[in-house]
């Protein structure tokens, strides 16, 4: 303990605790268990008592080891009568308990808090997108999570006031951006979360990290789970990936604590649970088959503790360059002590020289070698300000952020004032104390329509009695974007992807160019967009080497109000990425900065998920459609914006987009005429009228191959009760559509049928484009058979003649949402 906890040793100061049974645990159980069939809404029987045999003592050990260890706390899966299934491993999370999840939260916290263990992070959920039947864990989706912080831990939360721990959210691997993503562009939940936490296993670090990043600068990073496997041994190989990846890699790209799974196992690699990690290496390794028993330190250990050893809690990385294999990682810590991890990623001997202030030391690492250097710095003030980040670019108009952080060197106790200067005229500025961590802030500044483009280096002071110190930024004002060519483009209408509104980088696109120069290199030159030549129909351009993060706008008028649909004219060689479309009405933007000089509440339309599927080439070019959208006529900012990467790195190419409208009648009634509601629809009678029209699938052919055999809809048999068949096969992104007739407007209960046999993904419905259900989970039901019924209560519909949509938008545990046999309202 003294090796792992003190700074004699490694001076690990991070733990990720486990709230109950893991894939590494010697049995399995939560705090809330009950008999199979009984529940404990009021967690009547909540205890901790089974840590307080080792797990709390051990834990109290480390803390007084080291005081300033930061512990964080997840489940592996709530008590089984939360979930679907009634069972730890695998299942859904039955939504009716979310209240008592929330209590289930806050008791740990405050008996883990009685006995001197305090939480500083909270996670909903261990790897929310994996729900294996091998060990403890769960199916949570992105809606689920978002509802869970928005409506009950983070009010929750909020209540404890200084001593509430953070809420990270997602919580899984690199390879899945959108779930992030969709959870921090939930306002109500987003108020409540500090950031992401991601885990290694599969997908980029960099797309990943920088798109979360780019998306939300003012939102924290943490990497919380990584392990070493027992079956690759080689101790230099290991210790590569780790800094590359984790050490170095990840902070690099943001992350704030670098976390690897497990602390200790003993010489089986264990005890593991179930069918859980059998090759999993721990930090250390007890061997208890020796008496006494031996610790083998790991590599893991010795790769933690070159940060680990010096760089402590509250330090800040700093900014360094990277020269050829010489990667590195720099920070200062809160006494103003400069710590400097350097890993020679080469085949050989490298001289390289660090040059801090004028003063300059040279050192020759051998290679796979890792050293950590630390100095004082000259005597100096008694603090100092950071920004980030250290530029943004908007347009005149707008509104931006930059956090602020105070480092205190010497001086810990003295009131210290925020102040700014060097604002451009008709800028003003804000700075919100937060409520996170002391001595940061946030500094909102507003611009007006008559502060002049331009870039502004902003000072912001810091000052307490005796002394001042400053930091700049700085602000890049560019004009409003404009449409290239000088016209909006019309809607309905084509909108071809290369001819994105002028106003550069940041303004009119952001372009995350994971090659470090501009690709395609036709079309506009100086743009950093990469542009390329299309072989598709017409010729022209397209826009290529998309990564997520990045996106591209047009100003575009919509000429009446109705209903749309996107369709997207992509292409890629394999598996392409996700990506939607937004319309953020400028109408409304305009109409809120005329009363109170802000951006109000913008009414932003989306899409929804899209995907580009695989056309076997760079230049095979598709269509896909999107759901249907109601769009008010009016001005808008069009944005298609990349949310995930597929399987070679990027999203996807992109021709065009064709904003068309939805016209009832277009597609007909599959009977000759309108269901009537209250009724029951079945699955497979959607729509006549074919792809794009009566639904969107992105197969090529029915998988199904039965029932409504030319469609491509996968139609299948099924064995529920009264036969017939059901729609399966389903993706995000595709929909099915039916055209009813209301019989009288109101308020009605939706029931979907519904099976799976791992956990589905979510869906919703949309009447004339509007989403009139709110996400629905598709749960496990256990097989792909065995059907049950989702009900939804409340939902409003209007009287008359419409079309109904039946809308994927995120994948479950195989990639798919679910089957669906009928739905109805009554």
């Amino acid at each position: 303990m003294q090796n792992l906890f003190t700074s004699s040793g490694a001076g690990l100061n991070f733990l990720r605790q486990p709230m109950g049974a893991t894939d590494l645990a010697l049995t399995e159980y939560t705090y809330d268990d009950m008999p199979s069939g009984q529940t404990d809404p009021n967690l009547t029987h909540f205890s901790i008592d089974h840590d307080k045999a080792y797990i709390i003592p051990i834990l109290q050990q480390a803390l007084a080891l080291n005081p300033s260890t930061r512990v964080m706390a997840l489940p592996w899966s709530p008590p089984a009568w939360m979930k679907t299934n009634d069972n730890l491993r695998s299942g859904s999370f039955d939504s009716q308990y979310l209240e008592s999840l929330n209590q289930y939260f806050l008791k740990f916290i405050q008996a883990y808090r009685n006995n001197g263990i305090p939480t500083h992070f909270v996670a909903v959920q261990n790897e929310p997108l994996f729900a294996g039947n091998g060990y403890p864990t769960l199916f949570l989706t992105e809606p689920q999570e978002a509802e869970f912080i928005a409506e009950h831990l983070g009010p929750s939360l909020e209540r404890l006031g200084n001593d509430k721990p953070l809420i990270l959210g997602y919580e899984h691997n690199w390879d899945n951006p959108w779930y992030p993503e969709k959870l921090l562009r939930n306002s109500e939940a987003s108020r409540y979360i500090a950031g992401t936490s991601f885990h290694c296993y599969a997908g980029d670090r960099d797309l990943a990290q920088d798109a979360i990043q780019g998306f939300f600068p003012n939102k924290g990073i943490w990497f919380t789970e990584c392990t070493g496997v027992t079956n690759f041994p080689n101790f230099h190989d290991n210790l590569g990936f780790n800094m590359h990846n984790l050490l170095i890699g990840s902070v690099r790209e943001g992350a704030r604590s670098v976390v690897l799974w497990n602390m200790a196992l003993d010489q089986n690699d264990g005890p593991v649970n179930g069918n859980g990690c059998h090759t999993c290496r721990g930090v250390v390794t007890v061997d208890w088959s020796t008496t006494p028993a031996t610790v083998r330190y790991e590599v893991e250990y010795y790769s933690l503790g070159q940060s680990s050893k010096l760089v402590v809690p509250g330090a800040h990385r700093i900014e360094s360059n990277i020269a050829g294999p010489i990667e590195n990682v720099a920070y200062q810590n809160p006494d103003g002590s400069i710590v400097l991890v350097v890993y020679n990623s080469g085949h050989s001997n490298n001289a390289f020289s660090v040059n801090w202030h004028a003063k300059v030391f040279t050192y020759t690492l051998s290679d796979g070698s890792v050293a950590t250097f630390k100095w004082d710095p000259a005597a100096g003030p008694d603090f100092a300000v950071a920004a980030s980040p250290a530029s943004q670019t908007i347009p005149v108009g707008e509104e931006t952020d930059f956090q602020i952080t105070l480092n205190r060197y010497h001086d810990f106790d003295s009131h210290v004032e925020f102040s700014v200067s060097g604002l451009p005229s008709g800028a003003s500025a804000k700075f919100d104390d937060g409520d996170v961590h002391d001595d940061h802030s946030i500094l909102s500044i507003h611009t007006s329509s008559v502060t002049p483009p331009g870039t502004y280096p902003i000072t912001i002071t810091a000052s307490n009695d005796s002394s001042s110190e400053a930091a700049t930024i700085q602000l890049k004002l560019g004009p409003q974007p404009a449409p290239f060519g000088g016209m909006r483009w019309p809607i309905p209408g084509l909108i071809q992807a290369e001819d994105f509104d002028t106003g550069g980088e940041g303004i009119a696109y952001h372009d995350i160019d994971f090659f470090g120069d501009i690709e395609g290199g036709v079309h506009r030159p100086t743009e950093s967009v990469d542009i390329e030549n299309a072989s598709d129909m017409g010729g022209g351009f397209d826009v290529a080497f998309t990564q997520p993060g990045g996106w591209m706008q047009y100003t575009v008028n919509v000429a009446n109000s109705g209903v749309y649909s996107v369709n997207a004219r992509v292409a890629f060689q394999g598996n392409g990425g996700l990506f939607h479309v937004e319309f953020d009405s400028l109408d409304q933007a305009h109409h809120d900065r005329d009363h109170d000089g802000h951006d109000g509440d913008r009414r932003v339309v989306t899409t929804g998920m899209m995907h580009v599927p695989d056309t076997h080439g760079f230049q095979n070019y598709v269509t896909v459609t999107s759901r249907a959208v109601r769009l008010e006529a009016g001005e808008y900012a069009v944005k298609i914006v990349f949310d995930s990467k597929g399987d070679r790195g990027g999203v996807g190419n992109f021709n065009w987009v064709d904003v068309e409208p939805v016209i009832i009648g277009q597609s007909t009634p599959f009977h000759g005429t309108p269901t009537v509601i209250p009724g029951k629809i079945e699955a497979e009678d959607f729509d006549n009228g074919g792809q794009g029209v009566a639904y969107y699938d992105e197969s090529t052919f029915n998988q199904g191959g039965q029932y409504r055999i030319s469609e491509r809809v996968g139609i299948e048999g099924t064995s529920d009760v009264g036969g017939g068949f059901d729609v399966g096969f389903t993706s995000p992104g595709e929909w099915l559509g039916y055209t009813v007739n209301v019989t009288t407007a109101g308020t009605y209960t939706l029931h979907v049928r519904i099976a799976s046999q791992p956990p589905g993904g979510t869906f919703h419905f949309a009447v004339d484009g509007h989403n009139f259900s709110g996400p629905i989970t598709l749960f496990t039901t256990g097989d792909w058979q065995i059907w049950q019924t989702i009900n939804v209560p409340g939902v409003n519909l209007p009287a008359g003649v419409h079309v109904l949509q039946l809308v994927m938008d995120t994948p479950g545990f195989f990639g798919g949402v679910g089957n669906f046999n009928w739905f109805s309202f009554d």
